[in-house]
């Protein structure tokens, strides 16, 4: 019995579903569909509104080497501290 619960959290079993595919990967592909539609959506929305602001903040503004350093940085330790975590978790 204990031996089934093992094999049951190491996903060693296999659902049964509808469609036939794992349910997770399914979800991967749909996380990653919505997350490709949505950045797709920002990049049109920025076409189309190219060159029509005339007040607002100018690309010069946005894109600045210390604002982007600063984004940047966040986003890499964010990544750190998950891989981080990660690794606590799987050495228990």
């Amino acid at each position: 019995m204990a031996q089934d619960s093992i094999a049951v959290a190491n996903g060693a079993e296999h659902e049964a579903t509808t469609t036939g595919l794992n349910h997770r990967k399914m979800l991967m592909w749909a996380f990653l569909g919505s997350d490709c539609m949505f950045f797709g959506s920002l990049i049109a929305t920025y076409l189309v509104y190219q060159g029509k602001s005339l007040a607002g903040p100018m690309p010069l503004d946005v894109f600045d080497i210390p604002v982007t350093s600063v984004s940047t940085f966040v986003l890499l330790m964010s990544s750190m501290s998950m891989v981080i975590a990660y690794a606590a978790l799987t050495r228990g």
